[in-house]
């Protein structure tokens, strides 16, 4: 019988070596195309946390533009000097409302009187002060940011004058519904002209929002001391591009207008949203 012996037959070396480097070849394309991907994912998770804090900060601004006291708007730089009308700054000052109606009867300059009737607002339990017909910043925020009136600002004439007390009419034939309202001024005084809806409006203490150190701050009551930090609604502001606020003087078809221009920045992702802000409320 005979026997065949068998052929046994491995790899060379020359065949490893090429099966070693194709593999590296293949690990180090999959290697990028992961990396790649999740750079690309990681970009698009940057950029979607980026525009939403740019979206809330825009928002944040726009709520409480909504219930501004028309033509209180006001544009300074960090030291609290104003803009000229049209100028950018970095910080934009203005006087929330807290309700409106329209009112009886009302103290004209030169007559003068500590209470008037107003039709009753929604909400009027609260009421500090009460602005009429105000058509200019000066005449609703003071030199050093506060809200009119007070000793920096004060004097006779003023269109927004401090409340003590607001109470029913108490005069059942006059007002069978409870509809109206008797305001008792905290000293008698004057209102320098009427408006011409018979609006009034019933304001808090001013609120500012400041662009400083990549940062937009919202500090209420307003100041225009630089030690006052506020709340930061955006860590992200690029203060090296254009970020400011512009006032728009308001013309004969629309109120004012506020431009409102943030840059924001996140490591190397960059946004820049220019809006355009309009304060409902007519004096």
């Amino acid at each position: 019988m005979r026997y065949f012996r068998r052929s046994e037959q491995g790899f060379t070396l020359v065949e490893l070596v090429i099966t070693i480097v194709l593999l590296g070849v293949l690990a180090i394309a999959t290697a990028d195309f992961i990396r790649s991907g999740a750079l690309i994912f990681r970009r698009g998770a940057d950029q979607q946390q980026l525009v939403g804090e740019a979206r809330f900060a825009i928002a944040r601004i726009n709520r409480d533009l909504v219930n501004a006291l028309p033509n209180s708007a006001l544009v300074t730089d960090l030291a609290g000097n104003r803009a000229q009308p049209g100028q950018g700054g970095p910080c934009l000052t203005f006087v929330p409302t807290q309700s409106s109606g329209s009112y009886i009867d009302l103290p004209i300059s030169p007559s003068s009187t500590s209470s008037f009737t107003i039709v009753r607002s929604f909400d009027d339990s609260s009421s500090a002060n009460i602005a009429v017909y105000v058509l200019d910043s000066s005449e609703a925020i003071c030199d050093d940011g506060s809200g009119a009136p007070n000793s920096l600002c004060d004097g006779s004439g003023q269109k927004v004058q401090s409340v003590s007390s607001v109470a029913p009419v108490d005069d059942l034939p006059r007002d069978p519904d409870d509809a109206l309202r008797t305001v008792t001024l905290s000293a008698a005084g004057s209102f320098p002209a009427a408006s011409p809806s018979q609006r009034y409006y019933f304001v808090g203490a001013p609120v500012r929002y400041c662009i400083r150190n990549n940062q937009l701050l919202r500090v209420a009551p307003a100041s225009f001391n630089l030690d006052d930090d506020g709340v930061a609604i955006s860590n992200q502001i690029d203060t090296q591009r254009v970020s400011q606020f512009i006032v728009e003087s308001p013309s004969l078809t629309r109120n004012g207008l506020i431009n409102v221009r943030l840059s924001f920045l996140d490591a190397d992702e960059y946004m820049e949203f220019n809006y355009d802000l309009s304060v409902a409320n007519q004096p």
